[in-house]
């Protein structure tokens, strides 16, 4: 049965009342997905620090353009996640895990002068955002907390994609 809440729970209260012994639990993407928004609150931080490296590459055109030279054609982009869906916490976190050496090699000294030049003040950047991503860039800290944040949220977003695919068969 697959239509809105009204008719899963009289159908859920039906098959209760005719089999005592069934466990029903409703809806398991439902339940991961509310797992995940939960995990999501506990890592709020990593999660911020990491959209943040996002959104401060792709937001300043030229360090955008840095960024993709140094990553190439073939790897992963910098990805973010939408405000309501936590379960793509995961894929936004190996975006920035996976794009680590780019990241850095944009902070290396030799496109020093071409970093400055991509988040001079003249396009608007604060001195206090330019240094929060040098900061977060160079803390080994942060990487750590990155990784053990994508462990925790990667296998509820996989099993929540694989539930919610065209292939399940369970």
């Amino acid at each position: 049965v697959a239509d809105n809440v009204g008719y899963m729970r009289n159908a859920l209260h039906n098959l209760e009342i005719a089999f005592p012994l069934l466990l029903c639990y409703g809806c398991v993407a439902h339940l991961l997905y509310l797992l995940c928004e939960d995990y999501a609150k506990l890592l709020d931080q990593v999660i911020d620090d990491a959209i943040f490296i996002v959104v401060f590459v792709t937001s300043h055109e030229r360090l955008r353009q840095m960024f993709l030279r140094f990553k190439g054609p073939t790897g992963i982009g910098l990805r973010t996640l939408p405000d309501t869906r936590f379960s793509y916490a995961a894929l936004m976190l190996r975006s920035v895990l996976d794009n680590c050496m780019n990241l850095r090699e944009l902070l290396d000294r030799k496109h020093e002068a071409e970093y400055k030049e991509a988040t001079s003040n003249k396009n608007g950047t604060r001195v206090a955002h330019i240094q929060r991503f040098r900061e977060l860039i160079g803390n080994m800290r942060f990487w750590d907390q990155l990784q053990a944040a994508h462990a925790l949220l990667s296998p509820l977003e996989d099993s929540i994609r694989f539930i919610e695919g065209d292939n399940t068969r369970m």
